[in-house]
């Protein structure tokens, strides 16, 4: 791995694939970090991704400015886009953060799905903000982002 970013997307293998994968899946989890290495030297690697994939839901991971949610477009509508922050915690490890926020997100899109978007994008944000403060990749349990979101009620961020 080079920083947080894996060495695999530069394997010659890798494009082909991607191109394969996102013409097909439904949901989409990338960071800012894996737009760039997915796409060196794009201008706008996010559209770029939004047109190899115009039938996913993304999941924009942003690190500490924290997360976007872009809906696909449905009907001829354009995607719905929306910003959460990244709850502010102190940081001991950021390894594993966008796993927790994804796994976080997908449980309450399936437990919760009335609940409206921003509601999922903060037990994404709560998931990630909780496994920061651990060294390690250990995501807190459904009871801890309970009482992080609790906490942080007043402010989203």
């Amino acid at each position: 791995m080079r920083g947080q970013v894996r060495a695999a997307m530069g394997a010659p293998h890798y494009a082909p694939l991607l191109l394969r994968m996102a013409a097909i899946v439904p949901v989409i989890k990338v960071s800012d970090e894996d737009l760039r290495q997915l796409f060196p030297g794009d201008a706008d690697p996010l559209t770029t991704l939004r047109t190899l994939a115009p039938q996913a839901d993304i999941l924009l991971t942003l690190g500490a400015d924290g997360m976007e949610w872009l809906a696909a477009a449905h009907g001829g509508q354009d995607d719905a886009r929306i910003a959460q922050p990244a709850f502010a915690v102190p940081v001991a490890d950021t390894v594993g953060c966008g796993d927790a926020a994804m796994g976080a997100w997908l449980a309450s899109l399936l437990q919760s799905p009335e609940a409206p978007p921003q509601a999922h994008l903060r037990q994404a944000a709560a998931a990630a903000a909780l496994t920061a403060t651990r060294a390690g990749a250990y995501a807190g349990t459904q009871a801890e982002i309970d009482a992080l979101l609790q906490a942080h009620t007043a402010s989203p961020a």
